[in-house]
């Protein structure tokens, strides 16, 4: 459990996708003695598995594994598996085509933890084990804590990065010289965007009246000039 929340903290502070992606790989083998893990992702635009990270498997084994997803593999079994485990000799999609460089490298099972998003599977940390049985029940349930940590970690730094683009968004906007009404209008569409919301307005002092007068809303009941 101190392993977990060490694993946590790291996992909270990652500055960027790729730390909290390497840290979420190296979990399995610090959590569950794993002989090595991968961090696979669906593409929802392509319905297909895509790799994201791995840590602790030969480079042989990691180029065949992402020639093999690179061909195309539908995400659509991963994301209804409910088994969330399999054996080399099974017929897991993951071992589709791998089966002889498994064996070669001492891999005989595999096990599956979801990284859910907005209560649907978005990805998987795929951990690899030399026993056919896997990991004990309880290594697989700190695993899991250590999930929602990555799940929730991906979501924070994707949301920073897209504020901070929007950010630079809006101050290439402030000096494109436009008519204000159309400045403001963008400027606020484009952070309503980057900030993920549906609602907002943008509102401007006024020191001869001492007053905020409502210039430009979005998704607002609103029919003043003033606010």
């Amino acid at each position: 459990l101190l392993a977990v929340h060490d694993i946590g903290k790291e996992i909270a502070s990652a500055a960027d996708i790729q730390q909290v992606l390497e840290l979420a790989a190296r979990a399995p083998s610090h959590l569950a003695g794993a002989q090595g893990s991968a961090v696979v992702m669906f593409d929802e635009k392509q319905e297909r598995l895509r790799l994201d990270m791995a840590w602790g498997l030969s480079d042989a084994y990691v180029t065949g594994f992402r020639q093999r997803i690179d061909l195309g593999v539908p995400a659509e079994r991963c994301q209804q598996c409910s088994a969330l485990n399999a054996q080399v000799s099974g017929d897991c999609p993951l071992f589709d085509g791998m089966q002889t460089l498994a064996r070669a490298e001492g891999i005989r099972s595999l096990a599956c933890v979801p990284l859910v998003r907005e209560q649907r599977r978005e990805g998987i940390l795929t951990a690899y084990f030399p026993s056919p049985d896997g990991p004990p029940e309880q290594q697989i349930q700190l695993l899991n804590i250590v999930a929602t940590e990555i799940a929730s970690a991906l979501e924070s730094v994707r949301l920073r990065q897209q504020q901070m683009a929007t950010l630079y968004a809006v101050e290439g906007l402030t000096r494109s010289g436009q008519d204000l009404d159309v400045l403001l209008q963008q400027v606020l569409e484009t952070s309503l965007t980057g900030w993920s919301v549906r609602r907002g307005a943008i509102l401007l002092w006024d020191e001869s009246n001492a007053a905020w007068n409502h210039w430009v809303q979005a998704g607002l009941e609103y029919d003043g000039d003033s606010a």
